[in-house]
């Protein structure tokens, strides 16, 4: 009797899978759907999240340069709320800038304990040792107060460019 049951199974094409003699058939799942549920899966490929490619698209903006007010009103805002919760201070301003946008203009730019003093030759050269040293840029920040990474970073091309070089090419 049970030699029948699996006869049966494999002339059925009911056979366990693995089972030898067993051959898969493979039918596009909307075939199995009804014309509803094709619709509804088509939609919701649709509104399914963007790939990362284009996700990258939307959220690159062009660049535009910061104005005065935008300045000043970062200026006000870290004066009145202090540093560190870009995200929230990003929140005040009307242009679409970012926390991430904030905080690099406010640390390479703005921040009033930031030196803007020409670089001795006593700060050259310790850049340039740090650096040989494999120091990172923020690293060799801490040992030069006023100065932020990346003024430490565009001085340090300059000076691999050689004397009287521009930073304008």
């Amino acid at each position: 009797m049970r030699v029948d049951v699996q006869l049966m199974f494999y002339e059925s094409g009911l056979a366990p899978f693995g089972a030898p003699g067993y051959q898969m058939s493979r039918i596009p799942i909307d075939s199995l759907l009804n014309e509803q549920d094709q619709e509804e899966a088509i939609s919701e490929k649709a509104e399914a999240s963007p790939s990362p490619r284009s996700a990258n698209a939307v959220a690159k903006k062009s660049r535009t340069r910061w104005s005065a007010e935008e300045d000043e009103q970062l200026r006000t805002l870290v004066e009145k709320h202090g540093e560190g919760n870009w995200d929230f201070l990003a929140s005040f301003f009307s242009t679409g800038r970012t926390g991430r946008q904030l905080r690099a203009r406010w640390k390479n730019n703005l921040d009033p304990r930031l030196v803007r003093s020409v670089w001795t030759s006593d700060e050259d050269a310790r850049l340039l040792y740090g650096r040989a040293q494999g120091d990172s840029w923020s690293s060799l920040a801490r040992s030069f107060p006023g100065r932020c990474d990346n003024d430490l970073k565009n001085r340090f091309y300059q000076l691999q460019r050689g004397p009287g070089s521009s930073k304008l090419r």
